[in-house]
């Protein structure tokens, strides 16, 4: 699979495009937001990459913790703190 990047969707109602570091910090400083968690499938280093790019650390493994068609998974818990 050929990876193209991320493009910016934009509807009428939102507008959806890549999470960025910049991101993070601006709701942190314009919020009370204080913690950031994501989830990622064990099979899915790309997406762990990414969640590290913007500043989270791992905090768990959550073991069994979605259910496909195949059987229950385990899940990476990364966060970021203000």
């Amino acid at each position: 699979m050929k990876h193209i990047g991320t493009k910016t969707i934009k509807t009428t109602r939102l507008i959806l495009r890549k999470f960025e570091l910049n991101d993070a910090e601006m709701m942190f400083r314009n919020t009370d937001i204080e913690r950031i968690d994501a989830f990622s499938s064990v099979e899915n280093p790309a997406s762990r990459k990414v969640m590290e790019k913007v500043g989270m650390h791992y905090v768990g493994l959550l073991r069994h913790y979605y259910k496909t068609r195949d059987g229950f998974h385990d899940s990476i818990l990364k966060s970021r703190l203000s």
